[in-house]
């Protein structure tokens, strides 16, 4: 068989032809930023439209394009409004985090009367990262409702899932649970119709947590394979663990010395995770093995080592009751049922 060239490479034909494209894409990209940076012909328009292009798969590309425009070059409203946005998404996906919104404000003052959904949508859901940066709770929150009111009449299931996932972890954070399960369903489902499975994972994590601190453990279990699933796919080892131990715990299905084991086996691959739930796993092991001692140690860190209290986090405080009354200490006992 004969061998191509690329790049004045000798590629043979059993050649991994994803690397193949990888290459061309970088070169590609490579020379679509010179392009922009040093070409004649280059104007602000053409870079402002190539850094939305790199945008999402390589945001830094995208922040090197928008650094180099003059900012004497944004001659009119609409040129300085869509840089504002640009940047101010290339510095949140760069991870550079900025408390000022004197730059976002250029684009919600600008999009908030003109332009499309899409573009209002985008303004809020960054003026809210803004606010979130400054710790300011009240118009983070206000900003992303305002953005889902936009997003919701566009088709970037992208952005509406990320927005419906944020809502959802503030509605969670204060305890509005069912408020919390109704956005992250929406979101798995936005999420769904990208096949983004890190954000499917985040969604249905929050399904089943919110659904815990419902008390509808059984209801979870669906939601926590599903979690599962997407670990696997996504080859994450600890958040396999989790999950797999997880069902285990919930579903009861620790019965015998195998699943004893197992359990053991997946907690030793979690005890560097420096996780406060690691603490309840053990102490739940211990209970099924009978070794009350443990148990109690176990659920008794759990506990100390909390920092809020809901309907999930005080099942460990029921079971340190029942441990107590089976040892024999009925004080410690009635202390912790009231603790309940």
């Amino acid at each position: 068989m004969s061998s191509t060239h690329f790049m004045g490479v000798n590629i043979s034909p059993d050649f991994d032809h994803t690397i193949l494209y990888t290459m061309k894409y970088y070169y590609a990209t490579l020379l679509a930023i010179l392009f922009a940076l040093f070409g004649c012909n280059s104007t602000v328009r053409d870079s402002l439209s190539l850094a939305e292009n790199l945008m999402l798969e390589q945001p830094d590309s995208a922040k090197i394009v928008l650094d180099r425009i003059k900012r004497t070059d944004l001659k009119n409203r609409a040129l300085k409004a869509r840089f504002a946005l640009l940047y101010s998404q290339a510095m949140d996906k760069c991870y550079i985090d900025t408390d000022n919104d004197s730059l976002i404000r250029i684009a919600v003052n600008y999009y908030s009367k003109r332009g499309s959904d899409h573009e209002k949508a985008m303004a809020y859901y960054y003026n809210s990262a803004v606010a979130k940066n400054a710790k300011e709770f009240d118009k983070e929150v206000e900003y992303l409702v305002r953005a889902q009111e936009y997003a919701e009449k566009t088709d970037d299931a992208y952005l509406k899932g990320l927005i419906y996932s944020l809502l959802a972890q503030k509605y969670y954070m204060q305890f509005s649970f069912e408020e919390a399960l109704l956005l992250y369903e929406k979101s798995a489902k936005e999420f769904e119709k990208t096949g983004n499975l890190t954000n499917q994972l985040y969604a249905y994590s929050g399904i089943h947590n919110s659904l815990l601190c419902l008390d509808r453990v059984q209801e979870s279990i669906p939601s926590a394979q599903k979690a599962l699933e997407l670990a696997k796919a996504l080859n994450r080892t600890t958040e396999i663990a989790i999950w797999e131990l997880g069902i285990m715990y919930i579903g009861n299905k620790i019965h015998n010395v195998n699943d004893i084991r197992r359990g053991k086996y997946l907690l030793t691959l979690l005890d560097k995770s420096n996780d406060v739930e690691q603490y309840r796993r053990w102490g739940y092991i211990y209970c099924v093995e009978n070794k009350l001692d443990s148990a109690i140690y176990y659920y008794n860190e759990y506990i100390a080592n909390l920092s809020s209290f809901n309907i999930r986090t005080s099942y460990p405080i029921i079971e340190l009751a029942k441990l107590y009354r089976q040892i024999g200490q009925n004080d410690k006992a009635i202390l912790y049922m009231n603790k309940y």
